[in-house]
């Protein structure tokens, strides 16, 4: 009675195992699977493909994206491969034999704000332009992420005025203001 105890426990243990390396979540498939960092180098949405140069070894990856690829981007769950771009730095889990993404995570570069101070000359629209005391006048595009304060108060972009005192941050690839801080020229403020 013990023996087949004892045999039947050692069969179940046998099954076990071979069922954890057999099955795709087991052993076998993390030995498919592949890990690349670095910076996206190329995308072809139409192809559905991503290459990424490994940050390391200096090798490109070229992978292809599926239905069933998970993409993050900027820790943003459920983005799609046309948010992605060159230059995004990347993290990507693959299937070494079929080079199909199983996971991307991806991140915008870092980009460096610009600053402008001087005098608002002209609000058309979403754009407002000022006019600094040295240098060429500045035209900002205001978006709903914009900060803008008005004499030292949360403000929109309608309460600005033609002579106010500003200062902005903005990014100078898109030129879109993250902030815009205005002083009306009666509170002799600097905008800042």
């Amino acid at each position: 009675m013990k023996r087949t105890h004892f045999l039947f426990v050692g069969a179940l243990v046998v099954l076990l195992a071979l069922t954890l390396v057999l099955s795709p979540t087991g052993a076998l498939a993390k030995k498919e699977t592949a890990k690349v960092r670095g910076k996206i180098t190329a995308l072809d949405t139409t192809a559905g493909t991503v290459t990424v140069q490994d940050k390391k070894s200096g090798e490109s990856v070229t992978v292809t994206v599926d239905e069933n690829t998970r993409i993050h981007k900027n820790e943003q769950e459920g983005a799609a491969l046309t948010d992605l771009a060159v230059g995004d730095r990347a993290g990507v889990r693959y299937n070494k034999e079929t080079l199909v993404a199983k996971r991307i995570q991806a991140k915008s570069p870092k980009v460096e704000l610009s600053k402008v101070h001087g005098l608002v000359t002209a609000i058309e629209g979403q754009n407002v332009t000022i006019d600094p005391k040295k240098g060429e006048p500045v035209t900002v595009v205001v978006t709903d992420a914009t900060k803008i304060t008005r004499d030292d108060v949360d403000a929109a972009l309608g309460a600005l005025v033609v002579g106010d005192h500003a200062n902005a941050k903005y990014d100078p690839t898109t030129m879109e203001a993250t902030k815009l801080n205005a002083h009306s020229a009666s509170t002799d403020g600097d905008g800042e």
